[in-house]
């Protein structure tokens, strides 16, 4: 006999464990091998069952998510760069946070962003607004003798 058999792969069966036509069973001697299974294990006492296989699916959220502001941590870093480093942490928070559902935090995040990119723009235009006021203050009291 040559091996492997002329009706190598058997045909319509597709249980690995079955043994294929024209192969010899298996040597006296030997206890047949039993199909493999996973073991069971008892929960513990005063716990439940835990449930094996594949988590839970959680759906993608079907709105948009809130704004990150990308415009507001730019004037921030323009105007006064110490609340764009908070402006961007914040948006930074934004995306990870309504990935994983938390809808509350995302919001809050993004409402952070805005504010530290306005607060930024507010104190850069003050202190813009005094060294102007400081120039010429300073430049009418100067006088001239060319």
């Amino acid at each position: 006999m040559t091996y492997p058999p002329s009706s190598y792969p058997p045909a319509g069966g597709s249980d690995p464990n079955q043994q294929a036509a024209g192969y010899p069973g298996q040597p006296a001697g030997y206890p047949a091998q039993q199909p493999y299974s996973a073991p069971g294990y008892a929960a513990a006492p005063g716990y439940p069952a835990a449930a094996y296989g594949q988590p839970a699916y959680v759906a993608a959220p079907t709105t948009a998510a809130p704004p990150d502001y990308l415009g507001w941590c730019i004037v921030a870093i323009l105007f006064f760069w110490p609340l764009a480093i908070a402006a961007f942490i914040q948006r930074g928070k934004i995306q990870p946070a309504w990935m994983s559902g938390q809808y509350a935090v995302a919001q809050k995040a993004s409402a952070d962003t805005k504010k530290y990119g306005v607060i930024a723009l507010i104190i850069g235009l003050c202190w813009i607004g005094l060294v102007i006021i400081l120039s010429v203050t300073a430049a009418a009291t100067v006088s001239s003798y060319y």
